[in-house]
């Protein structure tokens, strides 16, 4: 772990990297919406007088601005250099999650009321809304060309629109409690999603192979799980929940479902994200701290000696010399001889064949 921030005396609920990740936007229960500075160790700006009520969701939009949805019904789009937000729309209930495409200026919202709404952000006005599910909708995530929309909800399904026509495309059932998060993986092949039922459940949706063979489920967690976000490269997903622990999950090898646990939070993880090379992490709890995890240099090695426990054989990196874990039964290919991180540096392969 590189540092435990104590930066709010209220729930931390939301955190989100931006400008490089040289930045990371926090919100907390009282409505707090600051931008945290890594070098300066402090914030760049923070603000109570914007939202009146608590921050629900964070998304980043560009890399200069970021969205933020509250339980004051409102969602905003703020420019991160001068710190005020330039964009407000207002809703009738509240905005439990957000999502945004800058290329399609447009802005997606979930709200306490079963619906999904988008707008304009240069304009006032809805472009789109529509009925989505039967209870609260929890999370709702654009592919990163803006045509596709997934949304969870209470009613513990997971529906995938075509923004163009506003039809639904797909129907996934499989949790069996809230599903509370979800994300597209950044070639949109895949979708990840978590739930109160302490699963984390990928499913290939440009193969299709979950009709047949249903979802690969993933559970570690011993408590709900609270969010889950794919890092930019398609190496590795991450989830957090109310067992205060951070699982780094390696895509490359999602057979033998390699997890990294990352432990130091003492209360309940509201949300994490991570770097676009997957080697960084920061992660927000209930007790108004924020966690940054160096996964690459520091933390992997905690963790290496109970995985002996777990029938994993340890492997030395043959690039950086680390050590990481693989399963009894995989045999070391030339794949197999390097950590995640190493493959991170190296052209990705298809997870699945189609």
């Amino acid at each position: 772990m590189l540092s435990a921030l104590k930066v709010s005396n209220q729930s931390l609920n939301t955190c989100h990297y931006i400008n490089g990740e040289r930045q990371v936007v926090l919100g907390d229960e009282e409505g707090l919406v600051g931008i945290w500075n890594f070098e300066k160790r402090g914030f760049d700006f923070s603000s109570y007088n914007h939202h009146k009520d608590s921050i629900s969701c964070s998304r980043a939009f560009t890399s200069s601005s970021f969205l933020t949805g509250s339980w004051d019904h409102n969602v905003s789009l703020w420019d991160a250099v001068r710190g005020e937000a330039t964009w407000t729309q207002n809703h009738d209930r509240a905005v439990l999650s957000c999502d945004g495409n800058a290329d399609r200026n447009l802005v997606t919202t979930a709200c306490d009321d079963t619906w999904l709404r988008g707008y304009d952000c240069r304009v006032s006005g809805k472009i789109f809304e529509f009925k989505a599910h039967d209870n609260s909708i929890t999370c709702v995530r654009m592919s990163s060309w803006g045509e596709v929309l997934v949304s969870t909800s209470m009613d513990r399904r997971v529906r995938v629109w075509d923004l163009r026509t506003c039809k639904r495309l797909l129907n996934i059932e499989g949790h069996i409690n809230v599903v509370s998060s979800c994300d597209i993986s950044p070639d949109a092949r895949l979708l990840v999603t978590a739930s109160w039922d302490k699963s984390v459940k990928l499913w290939d949706l440009k193969a299709g192979s979950f009709r047949k063979q249903g979802a690969t489920d993933f559970v570690k967690h011993e408590g709900c799980v609270c969010a889950t976000h794919f890092a930019d490269n398609n190496q590795v997903f991450v989830s957090c929940g109310y067992d205060a622990c951070i699982c780094v999950w390696d895509l490359p090898h999602i057979s033998s479902k390699h997890v990294i646990m990352l432990r130091g939070h003492d209360a309940w993880v509201k949300d994490c994200c991570v770097s676009t090379d997957g080697s960084r992490l920061a992660s927000v709890d209930s007790g108004g701290y924020m966690l940054v995890w160096d996964v690459k240099n520091k933390d992997i090695p905690m963790f290496l000696d109970h995985k002996k426990t777990l029938g994993l054989n340890l492997v030395k990196c043959e690039l950086c010399g680390k050590e990481f874990s693989l399963s009894a039964q995989e045999t070391e290919t030339e794949s197999n001889k390097l950590c995640v991180f190493c493959r991170m540096k190296t052209p990705s392969q298809a997870l699945f064949t189609v």
